[in-house]
């Protein structure tokens, strides 16, 4: 795998972290009494959790280089998160969006990174 690659994984892997480090703060006010706070962050966890399932093979990849790393099945694994967890569809495009920075020195246009969606 090149060094773009390398880059762009290493970068997902980074923001994901960003996304799930928040599970570990604590509520503010009165939160802690309504069911309804606990029931959507239970959820919210456990989806958390799943992403954390997801990119924890792609950490320990990433500390060897990439050595033996299986895109299509790191992908395919990512497919059937997105299944259940349709929100964590960005995650790709977060992908794309920093390979396409590596390989150009700078970040995609809004207008670049829609045509590529499209």
């Amino acid at each position: 795998m090149d060094e773009h690659r390398n880059y762009a994984y290493r970068h997902l892997l980074y923001w994901a972290m960003l996304v799930i480090r928040p599970i570990a703060w604590l509520p503010n006010g009165g939160q802690w009494f309504s069911p309804l706070f606990w029931r959507s962050h239970i959820r919210r966890v456990r989806a958390l959790g799943e992403l954390a399932e997801w990119l924890h093979n792609l950490a320990a990849f990433s500390k060897r280089d990439f050595a033996d790393f299986d895109e299509q099945r790191f992908w395919d694994e990512f497919e059937r998160l997105c299944a259940k967890h349709p929100d964590f569809q960005y995650y790709r495009s977060l992908f794309q969006i920093a390979l396409t920075e590596s390989q150009t020195g700078r970040w995609p246009s809004v207008e670049e990174q829609q045509k590529r969606d499209a």
